[in-house]
């Protein structure tokens, strides 16, 4: 509202007006306007509907705590303590242990006097942009219920805190064992038979606890595309060309026909991730032969393509120094996936059957050395863990180049040849 004026103006002498001679025109009658309707109240607008919550990320415990990376240990007691995994008196005087196979993440094991032993993960920095916390969490909780997977104690503000289990973890070696690949390839078999996990995800006005069906390889992919792209904005990266790159995952779908199956699938099954049980709570290797194999860490999991988890699996044999002379051989292949079709259909697979999967396993081992080139080159750019990334990129992408043009692994260097020749 405007304010009125506080100042008023004196009144001025008005001059004698002349006599009006104007002479009103004639008016014409006025046509009677017809009245508009009035148009009707638009209808409130909804409000927008909240996404429903996945229920087995919501049935997980959710501790408002941060670990501090300056202080792990003290950090890995205190959270034991909060969610009561041991008496306060065990948990002060538990030993803790840094494990090194992690290139991801920190991982801590807490070691309580007679009480159970937990692990705390804390998320590497950079990584929330590389994995899917979420769809993490989803995957721990959904394996446990079907007792592939350790309980998940709590969830952190910077990390998990879950089960441990015991046993030895493999090497590179190990998986080439005939004593051990056949335990892996059925237990691979056991994971890709669950039932599709309900999305980590669920959309705004669908069901809470709908089915996952879309494979996230190939979103996956792009969403690290573009992380490539703008953390390095020269066109280079790592001495990579990005062009390149770029032109490789356009082309990728098309050579990965026909398409693999979908399943539930670990996506990372290296062999510090394959754990060897040779006796029952132990971690001591007794024997020659493991009586089963579990599997751990699970944040690149999810709904994926059975043959890109079996064909990711064959890459690991080469360990972190990238000897892909080690992948096995088509014999070999064959053999496992022999081993991985009979637990999976519960009779002996054909012929037939086990070498169209040798051919789509090998067609989908060149979207692993993408996955991992990518991955790698983001890591470079955001990872605070001492690991050669950018030359783990590199190597990725040389077998990736390679294995584009043969489809078979490299022969293995010539001392190690001679020395097979004269076993």
């Amino acid at each position: 509202m405007l304010a009125e004026s506080s100042t008023k103006s004196a009144p001025m002498p008005s001059a004698p007006r002349a006599k009006s001679t104007t002479v009103k025109p004639a008016t014409k009658p006025v046509a009677a306007v017809a009245a508009k309707p009035i148009a009707p109240a638009p209808a409130p607008v909804p409000a927008p509907t909240a996404a429903p919550t996945c229920p087995i990320i919501a049935s997980v415990r959710r501790l408002s705590y941060t670990v501090d990376e300056n202080d792990l240990d003290a950090c890995a007691r205190a959270v034991g303590s909060l969610i009561s995994l041991a008496p306060t008196s065990a948990i002060q005087s538990a030993k803790v242990t840094r494990c090194k196979q992690g290139i991801t993440n920190k991982l801590l094991r807490v070691v309580p006097p007679n009480a159970p032993t937990y692990l705390v993960r804390v998320y590497g920095h950079g990584t929330d942009e590389l994995i899917d916390r979420d769809a993490e969490v989803r995957n721990m909780a959904y394996l446990a219920r079907h007792k592939l997977a350790p309980p998940l104690h709590a969830r952190l503000n910077n990390g998990l805190v879950y089960g441990y289990v015991h046993g030895v973890p493999a090497n590179p070696e190990d998986l080439a064992d005939a004593k051990v690949w056949p335990a892996i390839a059925r237990h691979v078999a056991e994971w890709h038979g669950l039932p599709l996990p309900p999305t980590a995800h669920p959309v705004p006005g669908h069901q809470a606890d709908e089915v996952e069906q879309v494979p996230a390889l190939f979103a996956t992919l792009d969403r690290w595309m573009a992380m490539v792209c703008k953390s390095f904005p020269s066109g280079t990266a790592c001495h990579l060309s990005i062009a390149d790159l770029a032109h490789e995952r356009a082309q990728l779908e098309s050579t990965l026909l026909p398409p693999s199956r979908v399943a539930f699938t670990h996506n990372d099954l290296l062999s510090g991730n394959i754990i060897l049980q040779y006796a029952e709570n132990s971690d001591e290797k007794v024997g020659s032969a493991p009586h089963s194999v579990r599997f751990i860490d699970y944040e690149y999991g999810g709904v994926g393509f059975a043959a890109f988890d079996i064909a990711n699996h064959f890459c690991e044999w080469a360990g972190f120094d990238c000897e892909y002379w080690r992948y096995p051989d088509v014999t070999t292949q064959k053999a496992w996936l022999r081993e991985y079709l009979a637990q999976e259909q519960k009779v002996p697979p054909s012929d037939a059957d086990v070498d169209a999967w040798q051919s789509t396993v090998a067609a989908y081992t060149l979207a692993a050395h993408l996955y991992w080139t990518l991955w790698a080159l983001v890591q470079a750019s955001v990872s605070d863990i001492e690991f050669d990334y950018a030359g783990y990129a590199q190597l990725r992408w040389a077998e990736y180049t390679r294995w584009k043009a043969t489809r078979r692994p490299p022969p293995p260097p010539a001392a190690t040849a001679n020395a097979s020749a004269k076993k």
